[in-house]
């Protein structure tokens, strides 16, 4: 770069702030813009997470199971839990091994855990948008990403807030397996989603990863063996030895996937509540929404074969583990509308056409944040379409990415994995 011209941020349309001595009066309207919005982003979640403080469902459950466990009693049975929590609680549905996590909290009063929990997630959340903005979105403006993030696929990030769940460390967790993959270090990208899968089984299928090539490695089928034998004895172990042996099967009382709505806006309930709204019973819609959940899933397999060959043939690092979030998050029965927050730094790094470009980011940004602002102003509707639009969105913008002639399928050597490998450098 020629001297006296330096780069001083990136706007809110993500166009770089380029400047020679100071900054010009457009540029520093566009920081100021940044900036107000951040701040305003950051005040309504630090709002949202004092009002929901005392709510967090989902860690009253946790600690709930946590003393049963160590009273001896089976943490499986919700009534066992309400019993302990002194009020209605949700099943607890994580393998064994998971209860131990929880056991330090109990020491701790008990409105200290909620408002250390809360506090950790939100702290959480600024870490994922810090990171997504460092590394590999230099060329996305923090008030569009921090707007997705907090406020896209209908408020996915604050559901997790809102609930206490476990969801926003698993974010975390998988965020830098990720990174640790396109860095071309197999084995902690091994460890990482072990970890993350002991809570939730399926980030175990992002271990698939170890199979593809990549211009830093080669396939590591041995790692991903030993991960899967790792992962299978620690969920499996407790249950059958010691004390979780005479317990309940940890997934015994799991909801079911179909029939959660907003809590879990995936594929399968979406399948299953089209089927309702053409006035089958509740017996064939499920029947039905499952046949027709098996072929969406096998449908979105074959259209996205071309666009996996690309990202294969490229051997980029970057990619694949982006489209690999996408696929677990469009195929999976139970994305949980949690889940979803994934999906951000996904869907801005591919960002396709319409949504290439300053103006198609923004345009992107307002769509999938749009419904999440919706709910913030106390609007919002009981219809197929609303409850489901996460899934709707993420799929149609999915469809847009693997079209035929897209970059990726066209031309592998466009793929931006270059972003994803290495941190930018000032300039």
């Amino acid at each position: 770069m020629s001297e006296g011209v330096r780069l001083t941020g990136v706007g809110t349309s993500g166009r770089p702030i380029v400047q020679s001595g100071r900054l010009e009066p457009l540029d520093r309207a566009r920081l100021a813009a940044d900036f107000v919005g951040v701040a305003l982003i950051a005040l309504y979640v630090g709002m949202f997470a004092i009002r929901n403080t005392l709510m967090q469902g989902d860690l009253r459950t946790y600690l709930a199971a946590a003393r049963a466990a160590l009273q001896g009693i089976d943490p499986y049975p919700p009534e066992h839990l309400t019993t302990l929590a002194r009020r209605a609680t949700l099943p607890f549905v994580y393998p064994p091994i998971t209860l131990p996590a929880f056991f330090p909290l109990l020491a701790l009063p008990h409105r200290l855990v909620l408002t250390l929990w809360m506090g950790a997630n939100v702290a959480l959340l600024a870490g994922l948008v810090v990171a997504w903005r460092r590394w590999p979105f230099a060329h996305i403006g923090l008030l569009p990403l921090a707007l997705v993030a907090v406020f896209g696929w209908n408020s996915s990030a604050l559901s997790g807030l809102r609930s206490g769940n476990i969801a926003l460390f698993e974010a975390a967790v998988l965020w830098a397996a990720l990174m640790a993959y396109a860095r071309g270090r197999r084995i902690l990208f091994a460890v990482l989603i072990v970890a993350a899968a002991c809570f939730k089984v399926m980030p175990a299928a992002f271990l698939l990863l170890l199979l593809v090539p990549t211009q830093r490695d080669l396939p590591r089928p041995g790692v991903l063996m030993a991960s899967l034998v790792a992962l299978a004895g620690l969920i499996m172990a407790p249950v059958a030895l010691g004390p979780a042996s005479r317990w309940e099967f940890f997934m015994r009382h799991l909801p079911r996937a179909e029939t959660m709505g907003f809590s879990n806006p995936g594929a399968l309930g979406f399948t299953t509540a089209l089927a309702q709204s053409c006035g089958l019973s509740d017996a064939y819609s499920r029947s039905v929404g499952l046949g027709a959940w098996l072929a969406l899933v096998v449908m979105l397999i074959a259209i996205s074969i071309p666009f996996l060959r690309g990202t294969l043939r490229s051997r980029g690092g970057g990619p694949l583990p982006m489209a690999a979030l996408f696929l677990i998050i469009l195929l999976g029965p139970r994305p949980m509308a949690y889940g979803f927050v994934l999906l951000t730094p996904a869907a801005l790094f591919f960002s396709p056409k319409p949504f290439a470009g300053s103006t198609g980011a923004l345009i992107l940004t307002l769509a999938l944040s749009a419904e999440g602002l919706t709910a913030a102003l106390k609007h919002g509707s009981d219809s197929v379409v609303y409850v489901y639009a996460p899934f709707l969105l993420a799929l149609c913008l999915w469809l847009l990415i693997v079209r035929p002639g897209s970059p990726v399928t066209s031309d592998p050597a466009r793929i931006p994995s270059q972003a994803f490998t290495a941190p930018p450098h000032s300039a």
